[in-house]
């Protein structure tokens, strides 16, 4: 009978053992998985960003984008083209057509008292 009992107790405490372990190595494998698909997220994420980037530099190196990049950021026109500039009215929010000022100072001056800050009023 105690022989018995030593070998259930023994049997019993295996059996928790091994449950211990099992639990233990579920918990692992659950956060090997998740930590599976982050990286898969994150390879897919990168992926797409990198097509995106490849898109961005095949039009960048067309000569049709780069002399619209010109046009638009530095008002360069064709031939035959007009550049206009719209200004905002500082009083009432609308887009007014700017008003030419006559200046009969030379560009040298004009651009002195641009450097230096200075306004002809």
């Amino acid at each position: 009978m105690v022989r018995s009992r030593v070998i259930f107790i023994g049997l019993l405490a295996l059996c928790v053992f091994i449950g211990f372990r099992a639990v233990r190595i579920s918990i692992r494998q659950y956060n090997a998985l998740k930590e599976l698909h982050a990286a898969e997220l994150q390879v897919a994420e990168s992926t797409s960003a990198n097509d995106h980037l490849k898109e961005d530099l095949e039009r960048m190196q067309q000569p049709a984008w780069l002399a619209l990049l010109a046009r638009s950021r530095l008002g360069y026109a064709q031939p035959g083209e007009t550049v206009v500039f719209v200004y905002k009215s500082q009083n009432s929010g609308t887009i007014v057509q700017p008003q030419m000022v006559s200046d009969s100072r030379s560009n040298l001056h004009k651009w002195w008292d641009w450097l230096w800050e200075r306004r002809r009023d």
